[in-house]
């Protein structure tokens, strides 16, 4: 075995542990494990490697074995689950590990829009204006104080 193999093996490995221990494979893009290994990104770059029909059959239905979402952005689902959560809470400040009812990793994708913002403000509001004219929070703390 390669050691390209042997460490695609091992970030599979990673993130059937993190499924068996979250209950989902949906793995936030900053996600790191304790081991110091990126699954997050590894896993952005499966996404990218299949969009682009480069990941391998096998390697395709590996990662399907280990619950993994392809498409892990469902924008009518997000934008309904954050307004739920506005009107039964009474504010936007959602936990970062906070899921609906329907079980929608409203928390992952909060922490998600808000690094979008920090990374290109002007993106963040042209790609989610639902967004800039709610109550989202997009900074929880004020890095400058």
């Amino acid at each position: 075995m390669t050691d390209r193999e042997q460490r695609w093996a091992q970030m599979l490995a990673a993130l059937i542990v993190f499924a068996d221990t979250n209950g989902h494979a949906n793995v936030p893009r900053s996600y790191v494990t304790h081991q110091g290994d990126s699954l997050g990104a590894w896993l952005h770059r499966q996404r990218t490697l299949a969009r682009q029909k480069r990941l391998p059959q096998k390697r395709l239905e590996q990662l399907a074995a280990a619950g993994m979402q392809w498409v892990i952005l469902d924008r009518t689902a997000a934008l309904t689950s954050f307004a739920r959560f506005v009107t039964e809470h009474g504010h936007g400040l959602v936990p970062n590990a906070y899921r609906d009812s329907h079980n929608f990793p409203l928390g992952i994708w909060v922490q998600s829009r808000r690094r979008q913002n920090l990374r290109d403000p002007s993106a963040a509001q042209r790609l989610w204006p639902e967004l800039h004219t709610s109550d989202f929070v997009w900074e929880v703390r004020n890095r400058d104080q």
